[in-house]
């Protein structure tokens, strides 16, 4: 808005004190023109408590309600049991697996036992490949010596040095020896092949060790899941807080959410000993916002005249596309003892609560 200055002059009437008003509107009129819409110096919004935390409860394991501990107000510890749901079917699921665990063990036990059965003839078997090895060189030199008698023998008859029955009877026996390293290299063979078997027979042991230890791995598995799905049919709360509605009685049939949209919740758990008060600032109040800046919280219906203060402690980076509107937080410690009215009694805020935050950038 452009003002023309020159139109704005003052007669001596005009300084008058019953003037006064007038003139300090003219000069407000002027700095709202040149600025602009002004932030407002400590703005009073409506303002909502809500817990730090809240969740809505669940069954990740479906069944009938066998007891139920709590109920609306009950305030609860992390950890503390909430529901029981009667699963009689899982537990002998349970029964049946720690059987097939056993039964698995055991295989195990056996693969192992028959690895060192298979070791042990191995070992045997190696002996027995060095013990033909060894035959097999004697009966190679008693060859070796056969022919070389024979050979000597030969030669000596054809000069006539000996009779001729001597080479024949030399000759026999380099025959015979070349029969006998005949079958120890059979034996030698045998003794080879059976090793190989052997070493296929510790392979294949090994082999069913490990699919016997493999197959207890998944047995205890499924036992520590069946374990697991057991844990949930006791309904825990995650944290501290108030029970703030109780969907479920003993008796009732819940389902299990576990990839169900039908399932319905059982408790609604609220932390309260932390609350979050959140309000919405105009785009013309947030030129300033920054966390720490001070924030006051009364107009309480619940309670009337008490005040709370605290600081903002988080705010959203975007405005809502719709209203336009910044929502910030204040985290306040819900233990009764924030309340700045002067009065010592405690006072506790309560989710849902609604008053007003005063913003106070002016400070």
């Amino acid at each position: 808005m452009k003002v023309n200055r020159k139109r704005l002059s003052l007669n001596r009437s005009a300084l008058q004190p019953s003037n006064w008003t007038v003139l300090f509107s003219c000069v407000v009129l002027l700095i709202g023109a040149r600025d602009g819409v002004a932030q407002s110096a400590n703005p009073r919004v409506p303002a909502t408590v809500q817990g730090y935390e809240s969740a809505m409860l669940y069954a990740k394991t479906g069944g009938y309600v066998k007891s139920v501990s709590v109920n609306i107000g009950d305030v609860v510890a992390a950890g503390d049991v909430l529901a029981v749901i009667d699963v009689p079917e899982m537990a002998l699921k349970l029964v049946q697996k720690e059987s097939l665990l056993a039964l698995a063990k055991a295989q195990s036990a056996q693969s192992t036992a028959r690895i060192e059965e298979a070791r042990s003839k191995l070992n045997a078997l190696k002996a027995g490949v060095s013990e033909a090895a060894s035959a097999r060189a004697a009966k190679q030199a008693l060859l070796d010596f056969e022919r070389t008698e024979c050979e000597r023998l030969a030669r000596l008859a054809a000069s006539g040095s000996v009779q001729r029955s001597l080479v024949d009877a030399a000759r026999y026996k380099l025959q015979s020896a070349q029969a006998e390293l005949q079958a120890v290299d059979a034996k030698v063979a045998t003794a080879k092949a059976n090793l190989s078997a052997g070493e296929s027979a510790i392979r294949s042991s090994e082999a069913d060790a490990a699919a016997s230890a493999a197959q207890v791995k998944v047995s205890q598995a499924d036992i520590d899941y069946t374990k697991k799905l057991m844990e949930y049919a006791t309904i825990r709360a995650p944290w501290a807080g108030t029970i703030t509605d109780r969907m479920v009685d003993a008796g009732a049939f819940v389902q299990s959410a576990e990839g169900n949209s039908g399932a319905k919740p059982l408790f609604s758990l609220v932390r309260d000993d932390k609350v979050r008060v959140t309000f919405s600032l105009s785009q013309k109040d947030i030129a300033n916002l920054k966390k720490g800046v001070r924030v006051t919280l009364a107009e309480i219906d619940a309670l009337p005249g008490k005040t709370f203060e605290g600081e903002v402690t988080r705010f959203s980076s975007a405005l809502d596309s719709k209203t336009r509107m910044l929502r910030v937080e204040m985290d306040l410690e819900n233990e009764g003892e924030l309340a700045i009215d002067g009065n010592d009694a405690p006072v506790r805020l309560k989710p849902g609560f609604f008053g007003y935050a005063t913003v106070h950038f002016n400070e």
